[in-house]
């Protein structure tokens, strides 16, 4: 028993120190129901998606496959304790596979996302009161996907109508 123990804190200052040496991103969520349930809510409108971190925090966009949908996420780095990206890295993700990752993963647990600095393979840690969970999840190449940008819109409509189409409109409508 205590030999386990010790092997599992020895593997833990290991992976702790070469974090530290190796550039990567790494970002933990104290509350993992979050992740679970944006997941959850994304993974049939969007197959693939490229995860993108930097130093403000996680952001994806990505359109359905019939380009009527268009998902656009944004976690700030405020959300996560700790985060760290010593370089913006892409991951490309199947999001089905990821909720089926993440369902390892009870409501109350914390997951923390770590991936070195090629983006190869990600790294899901899975922690609570009573057990640790670590799951390897290997990256697909970058999805190719158009950025869009968004432009705010103030729209202003004046329309000219004579005063009994008015009144009857009014009327019709209940005003």
């Amino acid at each position: 028993m205590h030999k386990l123990l010790y092997f599992r804190l020895f593997l833990c200052l290991i992976c702790h120190t070469l974090t530290y040496i190796i550039k990567m991103f790494e970002a933990k969520l104290p509350q993992g129901n979050v992740l679970k349930k944006v997941l959850e809510a994304i993974k049939d409108l969007v197959p693939n998606a490229n995860w993108d971190c930097a130093s403000n925090g996680l952001t994806v966009q990505a359109m359905d496959s019939s380009h009527v949908s268009l998902v656009s996420l944004s976690m700030s780095s405020d959300g996560f304790e700790p985060y760290r990206c010593d370089r913006n890295i892409t991951l490309g993700m199947d999001t089905s596979t990821l909720s089926k990752i993440l369902k390892c993963a009870s409501n109350d647990d914390s997951i923390t996302i770590r991936a070195e600095d090629s983006g190869d393979t990600v790294s899901f840690v899975f922690e609570s009161q009573s057990k640790c969970c670590c799951v390897f999840f290997d990256c697909l190449a970058n999805i190719w996907e158009k950025r869009l940008g968004f432009i705010p819109l103030v729209l202003f409509l004046c329309c000219a109508v004579v005063s009994d189409v008015f009144f009857s409109l009014c009327t019709i409508q209940g005003f």
